[in-house]
């Protein structure tokens, strides 16, 4: 996710080509709504 922490931790422009915060929350939110059985889960 493009935050101020990735941008200081890979460098401004690296961070530039992770998704925004804008499109991960949904998935977030639906993690935390269905509480999925572990493992890895998709981002759109």
């Amino acid at each position: 996710m493009n935050t101020a922490m990735l941008a200081a931790a890979i460098g401004a422009e690296e961070a530039a080509t992770a998704p925004g915060p804008e499109t991960v929350v949904p998935t977030l939110r639906r993690l935390i709504d269905e509480r999925p059985a572990s493992g890895r889960v998709g981002h759109p």
